[in-house]
């Protein structure tokens, strides 16, 4: 026996005291070095056995994930918009076109509301319109607008 062997089994019978301490172990399996492997290699068998069988258990009860190509895709709706006269191309959907929609309705309450004579109303400050009809780099209204539409 090597010196390897030595630590090894010095090692196992500090870990299988400990075992027998705690009542995993039965106190006979100390007595030689012979019995403290034989019962080492039957744990550790007994372990394999054990894992495996929870691997079987596992793999039979779990259930198959489809995959992405089975599933519809999401499919997003934009304008495609094109200047004639710069050649600028962008893009807006339907959020912009509601965010636009709902800017220029605050603008006209806050229009008839000063109207009316209420004072604090010319404090409101204006929401923003962006004309969606015209080219956000040159101004022109010379534009082609197109439907596109992306699958995610």
């Amino acid at each position: 026996m090597n010196s390897n062997d030595e630590e090894g089994i010095k090692y196992l019978e500090i870990v299988i005291k400990e075992l027998v301490v705690k009542g995993e172990a039965p106190a006979n399996v100390l007595d030689d070095s012979n019995s403290m492997l034989r019962w080492w290699r039957n744990l550790e068998q007994t372990k394999q056995e054990e894992i495996q069988n929870q691997v079987k258990i596992i793999s039979q009860t779990s259930t198959v994930i489809p995959d992405n190509k089975s599933q519809p895709k999401k499919k997003i709706k934009e304008t495609k918009n094109t200047c004639k006269a710069c050649g600028n191309v962008w893009f807006y959907g339907k959020k912009e076109e509601t965010e636009n929609v709902a800017a220029s309705l605050q603008n006209a309450g806050k229009a008839l509301t000063c109207c009316s004579g209420c004072l604090p109303a010319l404090f409101i400050p204006d929401k923003e319109v962006i004309d969606l009809n015209k080219c956000p780099k040159c101004g022109s209204k010379a534009i082609v607008k197109e439907e596109v539409i992306h699958e995610v």
